[in-house]
């Protein structure tokens, strides 16, 4: 009786072939999905977002890894995503101003609601309003885009109003410009604004609101450089100057009215 083989034996060379070239796919597989891992890793690195904010009252000065500088205003909130082919920022409220580090492989864009902001060597500042996007460039240029419309470049010393598509720039002097970016030293200036509007600007660093105890009060106008969180030195100027009656509530709410009603 001839002796049983093995199976292995009964397959041959051909078998041992099968075998091996098996193992080596497999080992090719796990080869593979160990550099997509690897891979998937260092892009989640690369595209890492940081998050950075300020309570009410409060700034703070931001060095990115690139060496850009973000500075950032009262109750402001920005998420930085920095990628070797692009640097990325996202405002998502408040204001804030970059000072960029030039480096023309990466391209450094500021997301502004639907405003696109592409910074071409530049310092800028951005404010998120409720009813638009403003863009102050104090020195080189931005290639402002919003939707779906073509680009538009805001040079320096120009205020840019960005809204539904539209941006409509004014041309600003040297003060009207420090008077914007005045909140970077720490003060709050105004040059004749209306009242109503000053006292918007006020209670962006207030946690309880200056009130008008009449809309004919908005008129008024103010001058002055004041310091923010300070804002009651704020009150008291304008009631010396307008001869106001100031009513602080318990909650820190200030009602301003006409002195003796």
């Amino acid at each position: 009786m001839a002796p049983q083989l093995a199976p292995e034996e009964i397959a041959g060379p051909a078998g041992h072939f099968e075998a091996l070239f098996g193992a080596r796919m497999v080992a090719g597989l796990v080869a593979v999905a160990m550099l997509c891992t690897l891979a998937s890793i260092g892009l989640q690195k690369m595209a890492a977002v940081d998050r950075y904010r300020t309570d009410v009252g409060a700034e703070r000065e931001i060095r990115l890894a690139d060496g850009s500088l973000a500075h950032l205003n009262t109750d402001t909130a920005i998420e930085v995503s920095l990628r070797p082919d692009r640097r990325f920022i996202r405002l998502l409220r408040g204001e804030a101003r970059f000072d960029v580090s030039p480096d023309r492989r990466a391209p450094f864009v500021v997301q502004a609601n639907d405003a696109t902001l592409r910074a071409l060597g530049t310092d800028f500042n951005v404010r998120l309003r409720p009813e638009m996007t403003e863009v102050t460039v104090i020195e080189g240029g931005v290639a402002v885009r919003d939707g779906e419309a073509p680009p538009r470049t805001v040079t320096a010393g120009t205020l840019a109003a960005i809204r539904g598509g539209a941006v409509a720039m004014t041309p600003l002097d040297r003060a009207q410009i420090a008077q914007r970016i005045a909140w970077g030293t720490g003060t709050i200036a105004f040059a004749g604004e209306p009242l109503a509007q000053a006292i918007e600007e006020v209670n962006r660093y207030r946690k309880a609101p200056i009130l008008l105890g009449s809309p004919s009060l908005g008129a008024l106008p103010v001058k002055g450089l004041f310091r923010v969180g300070r804002s009651d030195a704020f009150i008291r100027a304008l009631v010396r100057a307008h001869g106001l009656q100031a009513t602080f509530s318990r909650d820190g709410t200030v009602m301003l009215a006409q002195n003796g009603r």
